[in-house]
C-alpha cells in the first residue's frame, strides 16, 4: 500500500514538473513571436493540456472521454485522413469552380446556425462513427443532407438521413481515395461518389462500425444524387460563411490534437492557423467534420465556427464544438455540396372504347372513364400501394404527374371481360428526362360480348353503349351479366321505359351495403329484350 502511494506521488510530482516547465518555457518566449504558442502534443495528459491552455491564453475546457481513453493504435486508426498516394491535386474541384457567390461583409450576419434557422433545424441529430475511421462518410453525408434539406425545404423530423455505411462500405470499391474504416485522403473522392453514384437512405443500410460490404438490398435501394461539389477558396472566411448560408452544412477537415480530442466546452483554439501547404487545401488534417454555422465575437474578424462532429453526444458540447475561425486548419479544406431539385416530369394519354377491336381510335369511339393507369414500379403486372396512378376522366384522359426522371413501365388495370387492343404488349416502357412530358401513351380496349361480364364501378349515372351493344348483339336466350356498384339510390328520370329498377331478381351473392350510395350487386339481362340507355338503382 505504501509503495502504491509512493508511485502515485511520484507521478503527480512528474506532472507538476512538466506543467511548471511549460509555463517557464512560455514566459521565456519573445513577445509577439510567431511560435509563442505551446503546441498540443500526442500523449499530453489532461493536466498538461490544461496548463498549455492557460499558458497560451485560450478559453476552453478539456476532460477525459472515450476518444482520449482509446489505445494508441485505435486512436491512430480513427484519425486516418491522409495525403493522397500520388499527391495530385485535382483541378476539377478548383477554388474558383462552382456556383458559389461570395457575399460582402454587409450581407453576412454576425451569427448563423442551421440547427436553428427561423425556428427549425435543417440538420438531423449527431451521429457516432464509434471506433471506425469513416469520419469522411459522416462529414460528406452531413453536408449532403444539409444541402438537400435547404434545397427542398425539409426540416426537423423531415430532415434527410443518408447512409454513411453505404458510402463507406459499398461505394469504396469504385474509388481509391477512401476505404471503409481505413479512412480517406485529401481529394474528397467520397464527394465524387455522391455526385456520380448517389447514396441511399439510412433505413436501407443502417450504420454499424464494421465494414460489411454491400448488404442485401442496399445497391438496389433508391439513391439521392447531387449536381456537384466544390472547394471553397482556401482560408477565406467570408466564402465559407457564404457557402454555409447558400448551400447548407459544409464538409471540412481538421488537425486533431490531444486538446481537440479532449475538448469539453468553450471556444477551441490552437496554433494550427496557417494553411501552409501547396495547394493550401493540403494543409495537414487527420479528421473530417462538418460546419453548420458561425458566431462573430468582435468587429476585427474574430469568431468561431459551429463544428459538427461524429463522436456522439457525450463528446464536446452535445457532439458539437465551437472552434476559432482558423484553428486546427479548419478553414483550409472546406467543400460544399450542390443539390438541384429535379424538375418533375409527366406521362399523358387516353383510354378509349375500341368498338371494332382494331387498335386504332376511329371517329365515334368514345373515351372510357374511371379506369386506372399506373406506373408498375416493381413490374409485377398489378398496381401496388405507393405506385403512381391516374384515374381516367370522363373523356378517357389520364396524367401521371410529378415523376422524377427515369424509366417507367406504364400499364392499365383491366376490368372483367375487356381486351386490350393497344398497345400490343401489356403496356409501355417510357424513358423520362428531367422536366419532360411524354404524350399519347394511349390504351385501346374492346368491350365485352353478350356472354361476358360487364363491370361498372364508378359513382355516376350510366349512359353505357357497352351494355347496350351487348344486349343488342345477344341472341334470344343469351344473357349479359351486369355488375353494379356505388350508385346513387335517388336518381329519377322522366322516361319510365328507360329505367332498370333493381327491386329484385339479383343473382346469388348480391350484397346490399349500408349507405345511400353503396349498393353493390349484379343482375342478368336477357339478350334482345331491353333497350339500356340509363341504368339506375331505386
Amino acid at each position: 500500500m505504501n509503495f502504491l502511494k509512493f508511485d502515485f506521488s511520484v507521478n503527480c510530482l512528474f506532472g507538476f514538473i512538466a506543467v511548471s516547465l511549460i509555463l517557464l518555457l512560455l514566459s521565456a518566449a519573445p513577445a509577439g513571436a510567431v511560435d509563442d504558442k505551446i503546441p498540443f502534443l500526442p500523449g499530453d495528459s489532461i493536466a498538461e493540456i490544461e496548463a498549455k491552455i492557460a499558458a497560451n491564453g485560450y478559453n476552453f475546457k478539456v476532460a477525459p472521454n472515450w476518444i482520449t481513453r482509446l489505445p494508441e493504435a485505435a486512436r491512430k486508426r480513427l484519425f486516418s485522413r491522409r495525403m493522397p498516394v500520388f499527391a495530385s491535386f485535382r483541378q476539377s474541384q478548383s477554388y474558383t469552380a462552382g456556383p458559389l457567390v461570395v457575399r460582402s461583409a454587409d450581407e453576412l450576419p454576425d451569427q448563423f446556425d442551421w440547427r436553428d434557422f427561423q425556428g427549425h433545424s435543417y440538420i438531423g441529430p449527431i451521429r457516432d462513427q464509434e471506433s471506425c475511421g469513416a469520419c469522411y462518410a459522416f462529414g460528406a453525408c452531413a453536408a449532403a443532407e444539409g444541402s438537400y434539406n435547404v434545397a427542398t425545404g425539409k426540416y426537423d423530423g423531415d430532415c434527410l438521413d443518408l447512409s454513411e455505411a453505404f458510402l463507406a462500405f459499398c461505394l469504396d470499391q469504385y474509388y481509391d481515395g477512401f476505404s471503409g474504416c481505413d479512412g480517406s485522403d485529401y481529394d474528397y473522392e467520397e464527394l465524387d461518389a455522391l455526385v456520380e453514384r448517389g447514396v441511399c437512405r439510412e433505413e436501407s443500410y443502417p450504420y454499424k462500425a464494421v465494414d460489411e460490404g454491400c448488404v442485401a438490398g442496399s445497391e438496389t435501394a433508391p439513391r439521392v444524387k447531387y449536381a456537384g461539389w466544390y472547394r471553397v477558396p482556401c482560408g477565406d472566411i467570408a466564402a465559407i460563411k457564404s457557402a454555409i448560408m447558400t448551400f447548407g452544412v459544409v464538409d471540412a477537415a481538421v488537425k486533431v490534437t490531444s486538446a481537440f480530442a479532449a475538448y469539453a466546452g468553450g471556444i477551441y483554439a490552437d496554433e494550427n492557423t496557417e494553411c501552409d501547404a501547396e495547394p493550401c487545401s493540403y494543409a495537414e488534417t487527420n479528421h473530417c467534420i462538418a460546419l453548420v454555422g458561425w458566431q462573430d465575437t468582435s468587429s476585427d474578424g474574430d469568431g468561431y465556427w459551429i463544428l459538427r462532429n461524429s463522436w456522439g453526444t457525450s463528446w464536446g458540447e452535445d457532439g458539437y464544438m465551437r472552434i476559432a475561425y482558423r484553428s486546427a486548419h479548419v478553414a483550409c479544406a472546406v467543400c460544399y455540396v450542390d443539390y438541384v431539385v429535379p424538375v418533375l416530369s409527366q406521362i399523358t394519354g387516353a383510354k378509349w372504347n375500341d368498338y371494332d377491336g382494331d387498335g386504332v381510335r376511329d371517329s365515334g369511339e368514345p373515351g372510357l372513364s374511371h379506369w386506372k393507369i399506373f406506373a408498375d414500379l416493381n413490374q409485377n403486372q398489378i398496381w401496388d400501394s405507393g405506385e403512381p396512378y391516374s384515374i381516367t376522366d370522363p373523356d378517357g384522359n389520364y396524367t401521371l404527374a410529378d415523376l422524377s426522371s427515369g424509366t417507367y413501365a406504364i400499364k392499365e388495370e383491366l376490368q372483367d371481360g375487356w381486351h386490350q387492343t393497344l398497345p400490343a404488349t401489356s403496356g409501355y416502357t417510357v424513358v423520362l428526362g428531367s422536366g419532360e412530358t411524354v404524350t399519347d401513351k394511349d390504351f385501346g380496349n374492346h368491350g365485352p360480348s353478350a356472354t361476358d361480364t360487364v363491370k361498372i364501378d364508378w359513382p355516376t349515372p350510366v349512359y353505357d353503349t357497352v351494355i347496350q351493344r351487348a344486349c343488342n348483339s345477344a341472341a334470344d336466350g343469351d344473357s349479359v351479366l351486369v355488375q353494379i356498384g356505388n350508385y346513387n339510390e335517388n336518381l329519377d328520370f322522366a322516361d319510365e321505359s328507360k329505367k332498370l329498377y333493381l327491386y329484385g331478381g339479383f343473382d346469388s351473392g348480391f350484397s346490399n351495403q349500408v349507405g345511400m350510395t353503396n349498393i353493390i350487386g349484379q343482375v342478368t339481362i336477357s339478350g334482345g329484350t331491353l333497350i339500356v340507355e340509363r341504368l339506375t338503382i331505386k
